[in-house]
Formats: structure tokens, C-alpha cells, sequence
């Protein structure tokens, strides 16, 4: 913790710190953070806290889940985010946002949103426009012309609307009495596109009509561009737009600044009520990245078993080597589901071919020490 806080002048000390922390940081592994997580468990709490707080700096992405997850590491965070020390609230803002840049890094779950999944869409030389046009809407006394097909594909909103009991049905004019001519029309663009420009003195009501409509990938644009813009001064503001409209990727925008703020923010009235109020999000935003991280080393593992079953037998045998030291252990018992990688055992451990046994030896050591640059060239292939 002092190195970390250390305002060092000369540059050879300050090579020599990071130096130092690199070192510590190739240090947590094995027995020794075995060793570690057993004290953080039986030791007295403020030495189960040092040791909460040095691993936040020091982990590797990896091992987040055992130490804070499994092993009570993020509670001990969150008590000390929440204490009544500035000094505890600082160490434990400061880990708890290092844990997250970590945690982002190999699982982004806020980045800009893709390109959403395409469905029906019929152009922009559709819209607002009368070809072919089956439903009309009123929106400040002014008819925007859309089409039916293109809706009903858009959301569960509109298949509510024109498939369901509702009066909008069989009608062919609607009134929108609640949105603004220029956020409908964005809003109908990004229905008929699948994308559109979302400016920032827009992007509040925008949100509000995505959400009205249950249009995810609109909600994710606008909330991105929201995001850019959060700032000392309006971060509690954001935080509450976040909870009016359910915009989790914006809620998750907030906390993280707020954590990386702490020196700005905690002299400010209402942030230990807006601590108590973020602390259960955290605890489930840490989670959600786990959850992610998981599901993303299974599907590679199932996209792999699937791509290397259809290639020919000798390629089965050498992929099979690459991968299976790189699965995680509760992913290993996928080996065993695979036809490509019972090969690979059946030849490596079990044959009494003195060559291909040998051959299997000579592939495995070859390929150990750099299978992960190999791995990642095999997926970019992919």
C-alpha cells in the first residue's frame, strides 16, 4: 500500500517500485496465494482487509473469482467503502475500481455497443415515407408515416400494439402525445436502419422513448453517449436517469467514475447516501462479470470442440495438444465429450505405439511454452 501511494520524484525509483510490484503481482499464485486467502479467512479484520486490499492491486484478472468471490474478498471491500474513515473509504474506492479495470479488460460488459443483430429493415428511404405505408402516427400534430412489417420486427412494445388487444390495432392513425417530432423520428430511423447518430442534447429523451419502447440496442446507444458526459457535478444526477429507466450500462458508467472519483466526490453532502446506494450494485456488477467471463470461456471451449471435430484426423490430434493445457479445469470435462480430443488422449496416454507416443511428447513440449500465441492464431483463423 505504500509503494502504491508512494509520490515518488527520482525516475530510477520510480523504475525501481514498479519493478518491485511487477514482482509481487508474479508472486500471487500457488501456494502462496492459498496462504494468503487462508489468512484472509481466519485472521483478525484488519489483517483480512490489508490483505483485500493488496490482492485488488496485485491479482491477476483469473483469479478474481476464488479470492473475491469464493472467498469473501469483495464484502471486505465493500465494509471498508462504506466504514466511517476517509482513509478506509479511499483504500476500499480505489480497490474495488482496480478490480473493475481488471475485470473490464477481459470481459468489457459497458463498451460501445455493436451493431445490433440485423432483423427487418426496410431502409432509410423509408422513412417517413407514404409507399406502401399501413399505419400513421400523430406526433405534435404532424403524421410520421410507417410501416406495420417493420414495427411488429422491432420490439415487444409494438408487437403489443398492433398483435395484441389493444386499441392501436386496427387503427390507422396513433397519437404519440409523450415524445418530441425530432426523438420520434430518430427513434423510428434507428427502427427502420438498425443504427443512427445519438448527440448528447438528445440522448436524454431519446433514452426515455428506447426505454417506453423497449429498444435495447437504442437504450445501449444512448446510454453510451450519456456516459461520456458524466462529470462531478452530475454524476448523481446520471445515477438517478440510470434507475428511472433501467439503463444498467449507464448505472455501471456511474459507479465506476464515482469509485475512480473518491478524492473529488467525498467531500460532497449527498455521496454517503449515494455509497449506501451503490454498494448492492456493485456487489451485482462484479458478479455479472464473472457470470460473463465464465459463459466466454465456455462458448470458445464448445466453438473449438465444434470446429476441430470436422478437420482431418492428424490436425485433430495437434489442435487437441494446444487446447487442452489452455481449458480451465471446470471446463476440462468437455475434453472427454469430443470424439478429437478422446484421440488425443487415447494416442498420448494409452498407446503402445512407441513412435506416435513419442510424437505425442514431442508435440506437447514443443507447443507448451507459446500455446496461448498459438491458440489465438488458430481462433483468428477461426
Amino acid at each position: 500500500q505504500k509503494l502504491l501511494e508512494g509520490d515518488f520524484i527520482v525516475q530510477p525509483t520510480k523504475d525501481c517500485v514498479a519493478k518491485t510490484l511487477k514482482r509481487l503481482e508474479e508472486k500471487i499464485q500457488g501456494r502462496v496465494l492459498n496462504h494468503l486467502l487462508y489468512l484472509m479467512r481466519v485472521a483478525d479484520k484488519v489483517v483480512q482487509r490489508r490483505i483485500a486490499l493488496a490482492l485488488a492491486h496485485l491479482c491477476s484478472p483469473e483469479h478474481q473469482r476464488k479470492i473475491f468471490i469464493d472467498n469473501n474478498g469483495l464484502e471486505l471491500l465493500l465494509e471498508l467503502l462504506e466504514s466511517s474513515g476517509i482513509k478506509q473509504q479511499e483504500d476500499g474506492s480505489m480497490a474495488l475500481y482496480k478490480m473493475a479495470s481488471k475485470a473490464v479488460t477481459i470481459s468489457p460488459v459497458d463498451q460501445a455497443p455493436p451493431s445490433p443483430t440485423p432483423q427487418v429493415y426496410l431502409g432509410e428511404q423509408y422513412v417517413n415515407n407514404s409507399t406502401l405505408s399501413d399505419v400513421t402516427f400523430l406526433v405534435e400534430g404532424k403524421r410520421f408515416y410507417a410501416h406495420r412489417i417493420c414495427l411488429l420486427a422491432s420490439s415487444d412494445a409494438f408487437r403489443a400494439m398492433f398483435d395484441g388487444g389493444y386499441r392501436e390495432k386496427d387503427a390507422k392513425d396513433i397519437e404519440i402525445p409523450n415524445i418530441q417530432w425530432n426523438v420520434f423520428e430518430l427513434m423510428m430511423r434507428y427502427i427502420y436502419t438498425g443504427s443512427v447518430n445519438v448527440n448528447l442534447d438528445i440522448a436524454h429523451d431519446l433514452l426515455k422513448a428506447a426505454d417506453q419502447y423497449l429498444l435495447e440496442g437504442l437504450k445501449r446507444l444512448c446510454e453510451y453517449a450519456i456516459a461520456q458526459d458524466i462529470s462531478v457535478d452530475n454524476v448523481m444526477l446520471m445515477y438517478e436517469l440510470s434507475e428511472a429507466y433501467n439503463a444498467m450500462s449507464l448505472r455501471h458508467s456511474c459507479i465506476l467514475f464515482i469509485l475512480e472519483q473518491f478524492d473529488r466526490l467525498s467531500s460532497k453532502p449527498w455521496y454517503p447516501r449515494l455509497v449506501q446506494r451503490i454498494v448492492p450494485e456493485i456487489r451485482e456488477y462484479f458478479e455479472k462479470i464473472e457470470v460473463l467471463n465464465r459463459a466466454s470461456h465456455q462458448y470458445l471451449a464448445i466453438v473449438l470442440l465444434t470446429f476441430v471435430m470436422q478437420l482431418p484426423r492428424s490436425v485433430k490430434f495437434k489442435v487437441s495438444v494446444i487446447v487442452t493445457p489452455i481449458l480451465t479445469f471446470d471446463l476440462s470435462p468437455l475434453l472427454f465429450c469430443s470424439s478429437c480430443f478422446s484421440l488425443y488422449y487415447s494416442t498420448f496416454l494409452f498407446t503402445v505405439n512407441t513412435r506416435k507416443h513419442s510424437d505425442a511428447i514431442g508435440v506437447l513440449f514443443t507447443i507448451i511454452d507459446n500455446r496461448e500465441a498459438q491458440l489465438c492464431q488458430f481462433i483468428v483463423q477461426i
